[in-house]
């Protein structure tokens, strides 16, 4: 999941980045799991940066296919069964590699952070 979130994460520029890796047992995370099962979370945002070129809706609305495109490229799928999420995004995605149990979320936003990919595994035991 990791290497996913950075690979695709790395094909948009992103000023401010942040990652907040809880992949480790550090950020097990128990909430909606049976006993002794947990979610690992990974998740990198950040924002456009300044453009002469583009205002902030026109990045908003090229920044979404491509992040959507790179997660395609490393075998995950839209999700059909995902709610729409967040409501003020501008653009907004749940992308699932069902044989790893690993979903992502995009989500494109006029506000910072602009970009944010959101991956959680399935519940999984510890360690």
């Amino acid at each position: 999941m990791r290497r996913d979130g950075a690979e695709v994460a790395a094909t948009q520029y992103m000023a401010n980045q942040r990652i907040a890796d809880r992949t480790g047992a550090q950020g097990d995370d128990a909430t909606g799991c049976p006993a002794g099962t947990v979610h690992r979370i990974y998740r990198v945002t950040g924002d456009f940066g300044k453009s002469e070129k583009y205002t902030v809706a026109e990045l908003a609305d090229l920044a979404g296919p491509p992040l959507r495109t790179a997660f395609r490229g490393l075998g995950y799928e839209s999700d059909k069964k995902a709610s729409s999420g967040d409501a003020a995004a501008r653009s907004f995605a749940v992308l699932r590699k069902e044989n790893l149990g690993i979903t992502f979320t995009v989500t494109v936003r006029l506000r910072s952070p602009n970009i944010e990919i959101a991956g959680r595994t399935d519940c999984l035991s510890p360690g």
